[in-house]
């Protein structure tokens, strides 16, 4: 890349990493409250990796590509046989 290409491309990196940091912050004082499989934390973990994820294709960040690739989301369990079971037994109870 020319160096008129690449200052541009330094300071937007340069302003997304400053941009998450209140973004971080959040995410290390506030989330860490909540239970591993809380719904909002597993949504706010998986905003935080698309941001980096989008920065890295983007921007072509190599930081925010390690972040992202280092911080997976917490599995979620699978909540369509419990539902259902759950309505069936509604069901039943209804019924009986």
């Amino acid at each position: 890349m020319t160096p008129l290409r690449t200052h541009p491309i330094g300071v937007l990196r340069l302003n997304c990493r400053l941009a998450r940091l209140p973004l971080q912050l959040v995410d290390d004082v506030a989330m860490v409250h909540l239970d591993r499989q809380a719904p909002a934390r597993l949504a706010y973990q998986r905003f935080l990796i698309g941001c980096d994820r989008t920065a890295a294709y983007l921007l072509n960040d190599e930081t925010a590509a390690r972040r992202a690739a280092a911080s997976s989301p917490s599995p979620v369990p699978a909540r369509g046989p419990i539902l259902a079971n759950q309505i069936l037994c509604g069901v039943r109870r209804r019924w009986a």
